[in-house]
């Protein structure tokens, strides 16, 4: 019993946080997706109000730039688990 309370190491800390990144990256590129429906359903449907369709293209630039992030950070975060495994 007292092995399973046994703290997590800072190498399993960094892989379950890599492992969250991921799951949120997951997200945001099914969320990037749906917004990509949208955008079209707008430019298709209300071609003569472009702002509403300009706003979900305003959305999908902020949502693809955080994917980018998210995927440079897990990246490092890889990185360093490797590095942590060598040691």
């Amino acid at each position: 019993m007292a092995d399973e309370q046994q703290e997590k190491t800072p190498l399993e800390k960094l892989k379950t946080v890599v492992s969250q990144l991921k799951d949120i990256e997951h997200h945001a590129r099914n969320n990037l997706e749906r917004l990509s429906e949208i955008w079209l359903l707008l430019e298709e449907t209300f071609k003569k109000k472009k702002a509403l369709a300009e706003r979900v293209n305003d959305l999908l630039k902020a949502e693809g730039a955080t994917e980018d992030l998210l995927k440079a950070v897990i990246q490092e975060f890889d990185k360093e688990c490797a590095e942590m495994q060598k040691a």
